[in-house]
């Protein structure tokens, strides 16, 4: 760290004009450096030539099929022998098993006695050392605790249930004997229009514990709109096989820790909760479809062979804060036009190669792109108005920064929005478009620390700026500045306190 460099970075005190030195192309410019009356260039006019294009990243053109569902049993032969309770207020009844039932397949009537059965009660087949399929029926409202507490032989879970109340901490309605071993397939028929919370996360104090699911199928003609929050949280071997495109909502956590490796998210889906999938590690693609309008905080954090994002078709405005965050494979994002807000973290030590903002985004959060080692190429989008700090650290493989932000606001002191640009390569050609008027405050002098400066190779500059804010390139080495214009519309720019050096004016 230069010593010069931090007294003035702490006192901001201004750059005094060291002169301007000029040859028949070129000249340095700053504060001051109108009292100074240099040779304007007599070299014939030639034109700026700069390439604002960004660089085309492939993906493997995967293609989703079909859906494909399983098929829900019907003319089930309904167990007898079981012990019902009629409830306090007569409607309905709440069956049980506890002394009843000892056999291997247990299907649970709709109804008793002409009334419905609404309740399977605490404890009603725990235990059951012989059970292998359950069928539970559209009726019930309620599972109490510890239902299916302890099946170690249970294999199959037909579950057709309308919408059962959600499930609460410790539960244990699948509460395995121990680590399972036994591997169970659930299968959710074509009355089910909620999927309860927690209604295979039993919360045991041992977090060995947890159901073995292993697949996860629906019914073709599924009325489900919502699976709600942790219903198969840590369920680390499941597989989906084709969500219904009748799902609206899947709640916070719902297959976090999943197994599965193409999800066809539902057409009508409108909300991914917080952590939704995230730790799917076999996730490789996902489909997301114009309904789509939120994706929660964290929602495919560690994914991490996920490989891309196509949000284009979506009507997310604001994307959840570290939404794809160490996803390390993903190397391709497109954004959709209504998108306002990237979060912080969003995208933080993504495998991104080009980041191309979409027209409406506003704001960048706090360390949205930080670490994201593979970049090469960034366009900010012309409504762009803030970048919060950190937002682009880190990207040391960038070649190219096309900026095309009309009304960017200054950025604030050691804010590290481009600390370290392009330090891996042979440096960064930074492209401000015709849009630009004004180039923010402090753009490219990220800390007084000078390791942290970008490695700048080249800058165009237009005709159409008008200004540039203090300390944007402060005492930063520029390779060479293209300027559109002559030098005398060069000496026109307020300059703030820059110092700008080998720069060439087009004179077009």
């Amino acid at each position: 760290m230069k010593s010069k460099r931090l007294l003035l970075a702490l006192l901001g005190v201004m750059l005094v004009s060291c002169g301007r030195h000029t040859n028949s192309t070129s000249t340095s410019v700053g504060q001051d450096s109108s009292s100074t009356n240099p040779s304007v260039s007599t070299t014939t006019p030639k034109e700026l030539v700069y390439d604002a294009n960004l660089p085309e990243v492939k993906d493997d053109g995967y293609e989703f099929a079909k859906k494909s569902y399983a098929d829900f049993p019907t003319n089930l032969v309904e167990t007898s022998g079981l012990t019902y309770e009629l409830s306090e207020d007569e409607t309905y009844y709440k069956v049980s098993g506890k002394t009843s039932f000892y056999g291997d397949v247990l299907v649970i009537p709709s109804f008793h006695n002409g009334l419905p059965v609404k309740e399977i009660v605490n404890d009603a087949f725990a235990e059951k050392v012989r059970l292998k399929e359950v069928y539970i029926p559209e009726t019930i409202e309620k599972l109490g605790a510890g239902v299916f507490n302890c099946t170690p032989l249970l294999e199959k879970v037909y579950y057709n249930a309308k919408n059962v109340a959600d499930l609460q901490g410790k539960n244990w309605a699948f509460l395995p004997v121990d680590k399972a071993t036994n591997k169970i397939d659930v299968y959710f028929g074509p009355s089910v229009e909620k999927i309860p919370n927690r209604l295979f996360y039993p919360l045991s104090t041992d977090p060995d514990r947890i159901p073995y699911i292993k697949n996860i199928y629906f019914s073709e003609n599924s009325k489900l709109k919502t699976i709600g929050e942790y219903a198969f949280y840590k369920s680390s071997n499941a597989i989906i096989h084709d969500l219904p495109d009748t799902i609206e909502s899947i709640g916070n956590y719902a297959f976090y820790e999943g197994k599965t490796e193409n999800l066809d998210l539902p057409v009508s889906l409108k909300n991914i909760g917080q952590f939704a999938f995230a730790f799917n590690e076999d996730l490789k693609r996902v489909n997301f479809h114009e309904d789509l309008e939120v994706v929660g905080e964290h929602a495919f954090y560690n994914c991490r062979k996920l490989t891309k994002v196509d949000l284009s078709k979506t009507k997310i405005e604001v994307l959840g804060s570290s939404s794809f965050r160490n996803c390390e494979s993903l190397n391709k994002v497109l954004f959709p036009s209504t998108l306002n807000k990237i979060d912080k973290r969003a995208f933080e030590n993504a495998g991104l190669e080009v980041v191309d903002l979409p027209n409406n985004l506003e704001i960048v959060g706090e360390n949205a792109f930080i670490g994201c080692h593979s970049l090469v190429a960034i366009k900010l989008n012309s409504s762009l108005k803030t970048i919060y700090n950190g937002a682009f650290e880190d990207a040391i493989n960038v070649t190219k920064l096309v900026v095309n932000s009309i009304e960017l606001e200054d950025f604030g002191p050691s804010n590290k929005i481009f600390s370290r640009l392009g330090q891996n390569t042979n440096g960064v050609e930074v492209i401000f478009m015709e849009t630009v008027k004004r180039i923010p405050q402090r753009m490219f002098f990220p800390n007084a620390n000078e390791d942290l400066d970008p490695n700048i190779k080249r800058v165009v500059l237009l005709k159409t700026i008008e200004e540039i804010g203090d300390y944007a390139f402060y005492e930063l080495s520029v390779g060479k500045i293209d300027y559109e214009g002559n030098e005398e519309q060069l000496q026109n720019i307020n300059m703030g306190n820059n110092i700008l050096t080998n720069v060439e004016c087009y004179n077009n």
